[in-house]
């Protein structure tokens, strides 16, 4: 519930200001903790996993091919959701982003008429990855909860 509430916010936050807060994020980071501590489940899995899932989020940010926020956002999401399969989610947030980006792309090229015109506006070039990684991530916990 609490990955659904804040999620929310963060991709609020990522749409209409293509920020993610990292106050929103260690809110988010602290009730995952808070909710494997009161499963009684160990947190060492899901901080290992959001380390080096933080890692790669990292690099991806150097070679600028992820955000910083977006990385964080993952790596935090790894955490939240450390004891389902992990494939399931990477994979959701993969299709959900692609298909997500070709949709805002080609929404920009019909709004503008000319695909350079739409990518000359500074806002354009980025695309608010907050929300696949916020669906794609429910949607590997629901699919790797089937399995």
């Amino acid at each position: 519930m609490g990955y659904c509430l804040l999620g929310l916010f963060i991709v609020q936050s990522d749409i209409s200001r293509r920020k993610i807060p990292n106050k929103l994020l260690l809110l988010l980071l602290a009730t995952g903790a808070m909710s494997h501590l009161l499963a009684s489940s160990s947190i060492l899995w899901p901080m290992t996993l959001c380390i080096c899932t933080f890692f790669i989020g990292y690099f991806l940010f150097k070679f600028n091919i992820l955000g910083a926020g977006d990385g964080k956002f993952i790596a935090v999401s790894m955490f939240y959701f450390a004891y389902y399969p992990i494939a399931p989610q990477i994979l959701s947030i993969a299709l959900i982003g692609g298909v997500y980006a070709i949709g805002i792309y080609v929404t920009r090229w019909i709004k503008h008429k000319n695909f350079r015109e739409a990518l000359k506006e500074s806002k354009l070039k980025t695309i608010p990855y907050g929300v696949p990684i916020y669906l794609g991530s429910i949607l590997g916990v629901v699919i790797g909860g089937l399995s």
